[in-house]
């Protein structure tokens, strides 16, 4: 799910300055008090840079396909997170869940 790469430049190269850059807004999920509570967790049982696998179950709440003049061809689904479990990698590694 990372962005493409910004093509460089020949004034100067781009890289990316920020792990928040790395993806698309909207791929980023914030667990409140009383969601981690649901969840039986706390913030306790988790570290900075700590990975997992997340599962959750959604509703699809929009669909658009469009095209326009300035941006061409478009589309996105909105989806509602309606059910979410987590389970934790004990070594800080960078494993990745593989979509099904």
């Amino acid at each position: 799910m990372e962005q493409p790469k910004k093509k460089e430049s020949t004034d100067k190269p781009v890289e990316v300055s920020s792990y928040y850059e790395k993806y698309p807004y909207g791929l980023r999920i914030t667990l409140n008090k009383e969601a981690l509570k649901k969840l039986g967790l706390s913030s306790k049982d988790f570290s900075s840079g700590q990975t997992g696998t997340l599962e959750a179950s959604y509703t699809i709440i929009s669909t658009s396909d469009r095209t326009s003049i300035e941006g061409g061809d478009n589309m996105s689904v909105e989806l509602q997170i309606t059910g979410l479990a987590l389970s934790q990698n004990k070594k800080k590694s960078a494993q990745v869940a593989k979509p099904r």
